[in-house]
């Protein structure tokens, strides 16, 4: 049955969605086609009787715990300035000051109506009290299915309180509906709750034969008149000898529920409720006989390196859908392995030693739902490691210290091949730099050397160093099983160019401080 969990989710993903639906219709007088005879709409409301209802101190709790989980939602106003401003020119006060909320538990007859309660507190200025709002109804698929004309209030005394209107016979089919209250001045959503519909329904349902885990089992719920109920839910409980699962459903907008049946193979026992308790129906009871479902695998050759486990692996359908249980068994190298199905694939992990092509087996086992499959071949391929080498060759850039130069680094396998994928970590001068490699080449700064060639002062003359040399480390780091990682160690070599007259040689140099950013040619061999 719906309890107020239910509902209140229902209600909290509803008015989400109304809240656009409320802008649509902010500044519309009119009504729907549905005729609102029996509801008051004369500008006033009906103080509550208090012989017809009776709030208590948790209905009002709940009302107020309802409302400061709604009062963080709002609508935006499809009003432009100019037309909010005409609508408040029109009113004595701002009518959007207000407040009003709708009670819990409101509870009408489809047949014969009843009143509808919510608490509304009139804006009071100057002895004024003004109030300006309509409600709309929906069903819980957001159709709109009734609305009342605007409820105004101007002048006079009126008294926050309890308030009602009545709804007239008719309006509603049997159900559950979400009701919200609509202020005329900026079309926001100021209150929403569910309001239940009581009456008579009619289950219709049909016989389910069918494979496991396809098909759908259907049934239909309507007025006594034949009409569709949109906003009806159904328990459907499936029953066979001691095994039973409960299902819920709701209707949609034509009345049916539709669904594979949730259960295994074999014959159930399907019985249809109705979910509301204030809905009455008379149960149904159908039968599904559900057999067992084909089943399709897959083998997949595979490829792995030595020093590594090898995945072999199994692909298992049933009627176009990955199978999500049952096991698969897989014979290997004079090994059985028993693994599960999980949403497909049947994967295991299994150590090989020599350097071969293997042949492996797979089968799906199958179980009280779906059948057995045959065997399949396939193979499980293991490979050598490629040795790799880093290569460069003797390269000079010239470059300031505080510029980057990009050196070209060559990886490839031991037979002169071009290594696909990894990277080449170079280490030097206590600076780490990493560089991708991309079809058996890296490009890569290392321009954090950053080796100063200045070397002492003495007045104003100063002494160079000739070069400077640093140990390069380099390492490849494969991507895949596929590489071996490989390691070099270079020499990064920076030869001095004095700034001020070009030499190369060691020397001295009259007030050339201010090169301190000097050029350099750098070498890495």
């Amino acid at each position: 049955m719906f309890d107020k969990k239910k509902v209140l989710l229902v209600l909290l993903l509803f008015i989400v969605s109304i809240c656009a639906i409320s802008s649509a219709s902010a500044t519309d007088d009119a009504t729907d086609t549905i005729a609102t005879d029996n509801v008051e709409s004369d500008g006033t409301v009906a103080d509550i009787d208090e012989d017809a209802y009776e709030a208590t101190a948790d209905d009002n709790a709940e009302i107020e715990e309802n409302d400061n989980v709604l009062s963080g939602v709002k609508d935006e106003s499809i009003l432009s300035k100019d037309e909010s401003e005409d609508v408040l020119s029109g009113l004595p006060v701002y009518s959007n000051q207000y407040s009003i909320q709708i009670w819990d538990d409101n509870q009408i007859s489809s047949t014969g109506g009843g009143k509808f309660y919510y608490y509304l507190s009139p804006y009071n200025a100057y002895y004024t009290d003004a109030y300006n709002f309509k409600f709309i109804f929906y069903d819980v698929h957001h159709t709109k299915v009734y609305e009342t004309g605007f409820y105004q209030g101007e002048q006079g005394s009126i008294a926050a309180g309890n308030k009602y209107i009545t709804l007239g016979k008719n309006i509603f089919k049997p159900g559950i509906y979400i009701v919200g209250a609509y202020n005329k001045a900026d079309g926001n959503l100021m209150s929403a709750n569910s309001i239940k519909v009581s009456g008579n329904a009619v289950i219709t349902a049909n016989d389910f034969n069918g494979v496991y885990n396809t098909g759908t089992m259907t049934a239909r719920v309507t007025d006594t008149k034949g009409n569709p109920l949109t906003s009806m839910g159904l328990d459907v409980v499936f029953t066979k000898g001691s095994s039973k699962v409960t299902k819920s459903y709701i209707t949609d907008s034509n009345g049916y529920v539709s669904f594979t049946p949730p259960v295994g193979a074999g014959t159930w026992s399907v019985t249809f409720t109705s979910q509301l308790s204030y809905v009455t129906a008379n149960p149904v009871t159908k039968t599904a006989v559900i057999t067992k479902a084909p089943v399709n695998i897959k083998g997949y050759k595979v490829t792995e390196y030595k020093g590594f486990k090898t995945t072999i692996k199994a692909k298992v359908t049933s009627n176009g859908k990955n199978v999500n249980e049952g096991t698969v068994t897989f014979k290997i190298n004079g090994k059985t392995y028993k693994v599960a199905v999980k949403n497909g694939w049947a994967t295991k992990k299994v150590k090989l030693s020599k350097t071969k092509t293997y042949k492996y087996t797979a089968k799906f086992n199958g179980n009280a739902n779906i059948q057995a499959s045959k065997k399949v071949n396939s193979k499980a391929v293991l490979k050598n490691r490629l040795k790799t080498k880093i290569v460069m060759k003797k390269q000079y850039k010239v470059y300031s210290n505080v510029l980057s130069k990009i050196f070209t680094i060559k990886v490839l396998t031991a037979s002169g091949k071009k290594v696909k994928d990894g990277k080449i970590r170079v280490r030097c001068n206590g600076v780490t730099t990493y560089g991708d490699v991309k079809n058996g080449k890296v490009k890569m700064s290392l321009g954090g050397l950053g080796m100063k060639h200045f070397k002492s002062m003495s007045g104003n003359t100063e002494t160079y160093k000739k070069s400077i040399t640093k140990v390069a480390k380099l390492k490849y780091i494969p991507a895949s099983h596929k590489y071996k990682s490989s390691s070099k160690k270079s020499k990064a070599i920076s030869i001095f160019k004095c700034p001020g007259c070009g030499k190369t040689t060691t020397h001295k140099h009259y007030a050339v401080g201010y090169y301190y950013t000097h050029v350099q040619i750098i070498r890495v061999v």
